[in-house]
């Protein structure tokens, strides 16, 4: 698997605001049913389809539903370690997130929060880049709103740490 590019790096959390972020999702029943473990994030995005990444087994899930029946599922081992760091030491952004392949797409499901902005609406995004190579990536955001759901980003490091993994910044994701 190649190196995410440049693009993919500065694109990747430039997001909108999440205006309610709950301690436990208020999310569909169909949508728990679907993982066996923690909810990540489960939102509707803002082009009108959902995204939903939890724990299940030893690994991440990401189930997207881009509408016009365009529907894709995809596993992430904890072992793959295709996590990104958390913060790498600049800026005020506090970012995670889980890269997936699936169908010759890759995807990143991320997590964003603003570190200055805590306890402010707005402090957290989360959405879903589609990443193609060398092009700048198409960011799906997470709707603002009730409806969405998301964790603060070091969580998924702490489920890696839990199941006995640990992020290693030198892998090649």
């Amino acid at each position: 698997m190649p190196r995410a590019s440049a693009w993919a790096i500065v694109g990747l959390f430039a997001g909108v605001p999440l205006a309610s972020l709950a301690q436990q999702p208020q999310v569909a029943v169909d949508v728990v049913a679907q993982c066996t473990g923690q909810i990540l994030i489960a939102c509707p995005l803002e082009d009108a389809g959902r995204l939903l990444l939890c724990v299940d087994g030893a690994g991440f899930k990401m189930q997207y539903d881009g509408g016009e029946g365009r529907q894709v599922s995809a596993v992430s081992p904890f072992a793959a370690n295709r996590v990104t760091p958390a913060w790498n030491g600049f800026g005020s952004s506090i970012n995670s997130g889980v890269y997936f392949d699936a169908d010759g797409q890759d995807y990143l499901a991320w997590i964003s929060f603003d570190r200055f902005s805590a306890g402010e609406a707005g402090g957290t995004t989360a959405g879903l880049s589609l990443l193609d190579g060398d092009q700048p990536p198409h960011v799906l955001h997470c709707a603002p709103g009730a409806q969405t759901h998301a964790v603060m980003p070091l969580v998924i490091e702490d489920v890696m740490g839990e199941a006995g993994y640990v992020y290693n910044d030198a892998a090649d994701v």
